[in-house]
Parts: C-alpha cells; structure tokens; sequence
C-alpha cells in the first residue's frame, strides 16, 4: 500500500481564508499515479492532514485529471482516503501549534496491510513518526510552480522500492528541493533517494 500526502507532494494547497483555499494539482501527478496502478500489486492511497473537505476537493480533481488521462470510468484511482481525523495531533512537532504525523501501524485494521507493506510518500519528514521512518520515502516539496520534473522520478522511486521493477543497475534519484526551480543550465542536480533505511 502506497500512501501518498496531498499538500506539497501531489498537489499544493493555498489557504485563502481559513475555510476556503485553492488547489492545483502537481504537474504529472495524475499520469505517475496511472502508471503506478498499471504496474499491478500496488494499492494506492492517500493520507493528508488537511480537513475532509480539502482532501475530498484533491481526490476529486486528482481522480478527474486522470480520467481525461485513460483511468476507466467507474474505477477508483485511490483503494483508501485517509484525512485529519486519522492523523495524530502533536502540536509544536514543527513549530505549530496544528502540527500532527501521520502513524501507519493503527491503520492495519482499516486497511489490511501491515506496516512492513506500507509506504508513506511525503515531502515532511516530521510526518513520519521516528518509529516508522523505514517506511517513508520523501518526495521534494512543490510549491505550485509550473516546472516540476518530479512526477516522472516518483513513479521510478516508488517502484523500485516496492517492486524492484528499476532497470537493471539504475538506483532511484530524489531531485533536491532547492533545485526545483532555478537550474539555469537545464541539469538538475541529484541526490540519493531521501528515505531512512
């Protein structure tokens, strides 16, 4: 089970006021998440944060985007939506007081896979909780610009930690956050997969 935040890792979400904001999705989201399901013995899900509403808004548009990119009408691109209610509250874990991470043991009985089965796609580390930090894999923050190679890079990352399914000797590449956007030669640089374990 592949669990993937919304805010700053498929999507970014501006808060206009504090019951509204606006959501764009991150460039390609929609595609790496439709390769993802066609590698099969992958289920995908999401586990943010943000309220209900927010996170409904996202799976929404996220699952629309991806029926103009060939998913069948009819069928889920997400097997569990977890939100806020799931998360645990911590405040001052990063310096606020809404601050919380998001623990995967508890979720086995709801979802039926263990937490050794289980990965969390997120852009904060301190989502994680220390214990489970074997089962994150950080994906580089984006922060709404148009630019943004990393969807391509998810989709490697994500398969060849769970599948194994990376051409033979190819190791997958985080792409650090602060070159995201202002590389002028058009290389950005690498590094290793940012992932305890």
């Amino acid at each position: 089970l592949v669990l993937f935040d919304l805010n700053g890792t498929l999507t970014c979400h501006t808060s206009v006021r504090r019951s509204t904001g606006i959501t764009t999705l991150r460039p390609g989201a929609a595609k790496a998440l439709l390769r993802l399901r066609a590698a099969g013995r992958l289920r995908l899900g999401i586990f943010s944060s943000a309220t209900w509403r927010t996170v409904n808004e996202a799976v929404g548009m996220l699952t629309s985007a991806a029926r103009e990119a060939g998913l069948p009408e009819g069928e889920q691109l997400f097997d569990v939506v977890l939100n806020r209610d799931q998360c645990q509250i911590c405040p001052g874990l990063n310096g606020k007081a809404w601050d919380s991470n998001k623990p995967l043991a508890p979720l086995e009985p709801y979802t039926g896979v263990p937490l050794e089965r289980t990965i969390l796609v997120d852009d904060d580390e301190h989502k994680s909780v220390p214990a489970e930090r074997e089962q994150l894999l950080r994906c580089p923050l984006w922060d709404g610009r148009e630019e943004d190679p990393v969807s391509e890079w998810l989709v490697d990352a994500v398969l060849s930690r769970t599948l194994g399914e990376m051409l033979p000797g190819a190791r997958a590449k985080a792409i650090k956050p602060s070159k995201l956007s202002g590389a002028s030669d058009g290389v950005q640089q690498q590094d290793d997969v940012a992932m305890a374990g």
